[in-house]
């Protein structure tokens, strides 16, 4: 303890970045970290970006690392100034495991927002994350009607993408396919007249879909 206190532990680089946050962006080993929170470093300390080690930890799909920080009380919510949270970025990355990890972290907020009002599902489904929107879907608490301000849902981002997979989920699980973007448009209107498709049946597999829920 003496020879941390020594080496200043509460210091920052000039990034605003603390020993933790430093050792989680670089991926050090758990036993680095362990000791760097025993020695009270703050574990919540935020660098210049609004990063915290959990995002980096994340980031990086450490997943000794991620369970050490909640584990000694990490703010599983935190916002960074674009206001991504470590399950935005989990999410982001398409990391199974990691979002696993968050999701059942008592007090997660799998709803939380960004600066552009980006759910994590909005940011799974624009990223192609089939796991990690499965799972989302599969978490009760989950919300899948929010719009963000583009006034796209997750619904309507998965149609405008192609994503069928993802739409017959989001249909199956009772997402509004009324809902309207920014510009009036419904999923109907997207699905006639987009050009981004995964394969040539897509178009009419998605008409079909969005029609059938409409029955």
């Amino acid at each position: 303890m003496s020879s941390l206190s020594s080496l200043q532990i509460h210091q920052r680089d000039e990034g605003g970045r603390t020993l933790l946050i430093f050792a989680c962006r670089v991926g050090a080993d758990r036993r680095i970290l362990e000791i760097l929170i025993d020695a009270d470093v703050e574990v919540g300390a935020k660098d210049g970006t609004g990063w915290t080690a959990l995002d980096y930890a994340v980031r990086n799909d450490r997943h000794h690392a991620v369970k050490i920080l909640l584990s000694r009380g990490s703010e599983v919510n935190a916002r960074a100034n674009d206001g991504q949270t470590p399950l935005h970025r989990a999410c982001c990355e398409g990391y199974t495991h990691t979002v696993e990890l968050l999701l059942g972290h008592n007090g997660i907020d799998a709803n939380v927002v960004n600066n552009d009002g980006d759910t994590p599902l909005h940011v799974a489904v624009r990223g192609q994350r089939n796991g990690v929107v499965s799972l989302l879907l599969n978490q009760g608490s989950v919300q899948f009607d929010i719009k963000n301000k583009k006034e796209m849902t997750p619904l309507l981002e998965a149609v405008s993408l192609g994503h069928l997979g993802m739409t017959h989920k989001l249909i199956a699980l009772g997402a509004n396919i009324n809902a309207v973007d920014g510009e009036g448009n419904s999923c109907l209107h997207i699905t006639v007249r987009t050009e981004v498709f995964n394969s040539e049946d897509a178009p009419m597999d998605l008409l079909n879909e969005c029609c059938t829920a409409l029955i």
